[in-house]
């Protein structure tokens, strides 16, 4: 994980985080001073998320979400109830995540699942392009996700957008793209003023 000062415009910091052994290790991003090869704990990080005393990160072949308290520079463990996530996040005391092959969003609380919203999919003869092998286009990945109130926003494929409410159903879905290569991943919120 790198670290980017954008006021500076500089790379300040960089960790390695071991998965197999739970150690994190800071290493200097430009010198490389204090960087080591990695070996095993091969994790495929694809989730960070940061507030304001942590930076929390998992990635798809993990079983859990670790905190990175940024004062002590201690790493923690947090158990999922389901491993294989993206965007695993902390949320109202437990955590949100999806899990993008099983197209759904999870919110879990105290080790139990609270909610689980299946993803909304089209059907195969709608779409473009559904000859593709597995590995360049899944119908129903589940990948990008924001929040807003009581509200879970999703981003899947095709690019779709779906809004779940806390402890509801399926409230809206949009459909940008009936093409099976196309998805939403990264996502954020803009507030019109």
């Amino acid at each position: 994980m790198l670290v980017f000062d954008l006021v500076t415009k500089q790379w300040t910091t960089s960790f390695f985080h071991n998965k197999d052994s739970g150690g994190t290790k800071e290493f200097d991003p430009i010198t490389g001073v204090g960087y080591s090869q990695p070996t095993g704990g091969f994790m495929h990080l694809d989730s960070v998320y940061a507030d304001d005393n942590a930076m929390w990160y998992c990635g798809a072949y993990t079983d859990g979400i670790w905190r990175f308290d940024l004062e002590s520079g201690q790493t923690t463990k947090h158990q999922l109830q389901i491993p294989d996530t993206h965007n695993a996040r902390p949320y109202r005391g437990g955590f949100l995540y999806n899990l993008s092959r099983m197209s759904k969003t999870v919110f879990e609380h105290g080790g139990t699942i609270v909610d689980e919203w299946e993803t909304p999919l089209p059907p195969m003869s709608a779409l473009h392009h559904t000859n593709l092998p597995s590995d360049h286009a899944v119908l129903g990945y589940t990948r990008g996700m924001v929040t807003y109130d009581d509200y879970v926003i999703v981003g899947t494929s095709p690019a779709s957008l779906h809004v779940f409410a806390l402890g509801g159903e399926a409230v809206k879905s949009i459909a940008l793209s009936n093409d099976l290569r196309n998805s939403i991943c990264g996502m954020c919120l803009y507030e019109w003023s």
